[in-house]
């Protein structure tokens, strides 16, 4: 498995290297910090992906019970107890969107701080010098007008 340092600058810069080598070079505490970074990020993903299923079926079932509400004949104790469904439905509905936004926030927060980790890694490097390679080339398609 390779894993793959980016700079945060405009020129895209990217160190890879097999994880192994990874562990060799930085501090085994800020590997462990990086990994469970990660898995917050991978857990907070998946959290999100289950609430969304969540609101979508409860969708469907508020649907449901409106279009059974105006299509059906029913008594005035029918029609309190369906509405009184759906407007517990509806307030589930709100607290799941609510989680939703919640559970958003809390993965944008994290992705932000996984990313500037992953920034200070990639600036350790270049400041050991570990980021230059002899095999490195730089990429002259930007300068090709200015050769002409």
């Amino acid at each position: 498995m390779a894993v793959r340092v980016r700079s945060g600058s405009a020129n895209g810069t990217v160190i890879t290297m097999t994880l192994d080598d990874f562990r060799r070079v930085v501090p085994p505490e800020r590997v462990e910090r990086l990994e469970l970074k990660k898995q917050d990020e991978l857990r907070l993903r998946n959290e999100r992906e289950v609430v969304q299923e969540r609101l979508n079926r409860l969708l469907q079932r508020i649907s449901q019970l409106d279009k059974s509400v105006d299509e059906d004949d029913m008594t005035d104790a029918e029609f309190r107890n369906l509405e009184d469904l759906r407007i517990t439905e509806n307030l589930r509905h709100q607290q799941l969107a609510e989680r939703l936004v919640r559970v958003g926030a809390q993965l944008s927060r994290n992705k932000r701080e996984l990313k500037r980790m992953v920034g200070a890694v990639y600036k350790d490097f270049l400041a050991n010098g570990m980021g230059r390679t002899t095999n490195s080339v730089p990429d002259q398609s930007r300068n090709q007008n200015s050769q002409s």
